[in-house]
């Protein structure tokens, strides 16, 4: 970020499922989701999506992509039981053959 101007690049990635589930930063989370069979590691944060709806409303060639229903708003993440730090979920993909760059905005802040 350089005078209040900065990069958001937004991807489209293959989480698995499950993802290994951490309530905090862990440097040693991929080690730990392998161990666990997963393919990457969702931090949960204090805040989330209060639901998830499916794109396919927007273009179906979206369908089975799920993106947070805006008008449920954001607010705590009481299904995750969330106690950690993370303000916000943070998905960790460990492979880049897992993830597309789709878009990359520049936004002032």
């Amino acid at each position: 970020m350089s005078g209040n101007t900065g990069l958001l690049l937004l991807v489209e990635a293959e989480l698995g499922s499950p993802m290994y589930e951490i309530p905090t930063g862990d440097y040693n989370a991929e080690e730990q989701a392998r161990k666990h069979k997963c393919i990457s590691t969702l931090g949960v944060g204090r805040t989330a999506p209060q639901a998830w709806m499916d794109a396919d409303g927007i273009h179906e060639s979206l369908a089975g992509v799920t993106f947070p229903d805006v008008s449920k708003g954001i607010g705590d993440n009481k299904a995750k039981n969330a106690n950690g730090y993370l303000m916000h979920n943070e998905y960790i993909c460990y492979n880049v053959a897992q993830m597309k760059l789709k878009y990359l905005f520049r936004v002032g802040f």
